[in-house]
């Protein structure tokens, strides 16, 4: 799917990676390393040179690195993400993600609108599917804790939780669209708790 310009910009990604593997493990495993901004400007110059794309390093356990290539939920950008990863070359201690992975139904924190923190529990929260075709889905949230949270934080709430419980690809895959609620008033709607969710989309898709 890969055109050539773009093919040749992951080429020089990933000679560009391969180069510094061993500088990238020691910024990422060191405290104030004094290349830490070298590295993370070329990450975003290479990164942004292929697309609106976040990218996340980490370590999580001793001498093992992951590198995350997210899409920003986007489905064509999701493509690209495949794209780039399926170009990334083998190194024994490292794991390269195409989408950022599921954790689970957890807490998490985020800034609101006035940048104030606010705590996010999305465990109360209830949801309900209706069918958009191409087995995707319609999800209408019932975010029943965020009512003194301004609707643009609401809404960002919703797009951690879902790619936190199903991970990032899964949720392009699967949601078509996202309706934030506080309240249902139809009481015929059928809801089921958050914790539901990916076994209601195995049992729909």
């Amino acid at each position: 799917m890969a055109n050539s310009d773009f093919s040749i910009k992951i080429e020089a990604f990933w000679a560009w990676f391969e180069t510094n593997r061993t500088l990238i493990e020691a910024v990422v495993t060191g405290d104030n390393h004094p290349k830490t901004q070298t590295i993370v400007e070329q990450f975003d110059h290479h990164i942004l040179d292929l697309g609106r794309f976040k990218w996340m390093l980490d370590n999580p356990t001793a001498q093992n690195f992951t590198f995350t290539l997210s899409p920003n939920n986007d489905s064509e950008l999701y493509k690209k993400s495949r794209a780039i990863i399926a170009d990334s070359p083998y190194f024994s201690n490292w794991t390269f993600y195409d989408h950022i992975q599921s954790i689970g139904l957890v807490p998490f924190e985020i800034y609101d609108a006035q940048m104030d923190i606010q705590e996010i529990d999305p465990a109360p929260w209830k949801f309900s599917l209706k069918e958009a075709g191409d087995n995707r889905f319609d999800l209408t949230l019932l975010q029943t804790n965020c009512d003194r949270i301004d609707s643009e934080t609401c809404e960002l709430a919703a797009e951690i939780a879902l790619s936190n419980i199903l991970g990032e690809g899964h949720k392009i895959d699967a949601i078509h669209s996202v309706k934030l609620a506080k309240e249902f008033s139809d009481q015929s709607i059928s809801t089921l708790p958050i914790t539901e969710l990916v076994d209601q989309l195995k049992k729909r898709g």
